[in-house]
């Protein structure tokens, strides 16, 4: 066989993950690819590296244990080595800074700021991208050979990232938007990675604690990085303490009240909640809750008529059956407020009238709880019945 050249092994591992398990060919050349990931060459570092990723996440069989045992140890040389020196350029030194602009301290992280990265920094952010799903193949491990070193570089990795989240810039000027960007999925990643660690290691937990508990008392971040939190705090009430009334609340309550409107953060909301019904049930958060989630479904009826349909038999229980009913029967009355909240059609109904003001506190509650409805429903459907024709209310009421 002819020597291979460098520039087309990139596209070898590439065909070797979409092909190679056929015949055993991932597990046969693995060791040949780990050595990859730790040689001098950026380039075949960085396709080593999406290799492994792609090979935990969709070819288990071909992992391993020993290949898992020093996959763990190449990653974690990977996350400790990355130096604080700024790359180089013609013009000079390039500054490497925090978020908030002062000098970079402690250790390297994917929230380290510069214009030009050192390719060992480059190779470093490549490994966090994987961490993730490398955790989550260990975790489904009898032996989940997940050296000690990869596990405290990772803990200590995480905790550094939620701490310079949680920075602010002097003055409390706004953080750039593509550095606010990197920061919600630095965060969310660092809480995702946490979590999964600790199902490894239940001694994990207190020590994090902390700072997921400092996440959720954000509030300018977006609200896939709070779910992110709340399934932490899902998993792991049982062996540390936290509040999970703040943490529904954070993610659930008044915050939603106005955020109704944003496709992302209603998809985002619903999908969670869909992944984690059972939890939240038990948690007896869905039945708080569920009034604010309505409201999502109910400004955009069509969009989110499948998850509705999912959603609704986690909403039913034996003892709050009736309230959801009418919950439900009064989702066009809901789109209605929404849409009159927005227009400004609501202040001018309630200037002047308590009796139309009980109506929309009613209607548009962040919280269950009642039993049944209001007293005079007949009142609030004639106040209502000028904005029937809206396609949002039909939507609704269909």
């Amino acid at each position: 066989m002819p020597p291979i050249e460098r520039i087309q092994i990139p596209h070898l591992l590439a065909l070797l993950l979409a092909q190679g398990d056929r015949f055993g060919l991932q597990s046969k050349h693995l060791t040949t690819i780990l050595g990859m990931i730790s040689a001098s060459d950026a380039d075949l570092q960085a396709s080593a590296v999406t290799f492994l990723g792609a090979l935990a996440r969709s070819h288990l069989a071909a992992l391993q244990h020993e290949h898992i045992v020093r996959g763990s140890e190449i990653l974690a040389r990977g996350l400790r080595n990355a130096a604080l020196s700024a790359a180089s350029t013609k013009t000079g030194k390039v500054a490497l800074v925090e978020l908030d602009g002062s000098k970079c301290r402690d250790f390297f992280t994917v929230l380290n700021i510069a214009k030009t990265y050192t390719a060992e920094q480059a190779h470093h952010m490549h490994v966090f991208s994987v961490v993730l799903v490398w955790l989550r193949l260990c975790h489904t491990r009898p032996d989940p050979g997940l050296s000690v070193e990869l596990k405290e570089s990772l803990v200590e990795y995480c905790m550094r990232v939620l701490d310079q989240g949680m920075c602010k810039l002097p003055d409390d000027r706004p953080i750039p938007a593509a550095d606010r960007m990197l920061l919600y999925a630095a965060i969310a990643e660092a809480v995702r990675v946490l979590d999964v660690l600790c199902s490894i290691d239940l001694t994990i937990a207190p020590r994090a604690g902390p700072a997921i508990k400092r996440v959720l008392t954000r509030t300018d971040l977006r609200h896939h990085v709070l779910f992110s939190a709340l399934r932490f705090v899902l998993n792991h009430s049982a062996v540390a303490v936290f509040d999970l009334e703040a943490a529904a609340a954070a993610c659930f309550g008044g915050p939603m009240r106005d955020k109704f409107g944003d496709s992302v953060v209603a998809a985002e909301t619903l999908c969670f909640v869909l992944d984690n019904a059972d939890a939240l049930r038990r948690a007896g958060i869905l039945s708080k809750y569920f009034p604010n989630l309505l409201k999502c479904i109910a400004w955009s009826p069509r969009t989110f008529f499948g998850e509705a349909l999912e959603l609704l038999p986690a909403l039913m229980q034996p003892s709050n059956n009736v309230g959801r009913c009418h919950s439900i029967l009064e989702r066009p009355c809901v789109s209605t407020s929404l849409e009159m909240m927005a227009s400004g059609d609501m202040a001018k109904m309630t200037a002047g009238s308590h009796m139309a003001g009980a109506f929309f506190n009613y209607i548009l509650r962040d919280e269950g709880g009642f039993g049944g409805t209001i007293d005079r429903l007949s009142d609030l459907h004639a106040a209502f019945l000028p904005f029937a024709g809206s396609a949002r209310t039909a939507a609704a009421a269909s």
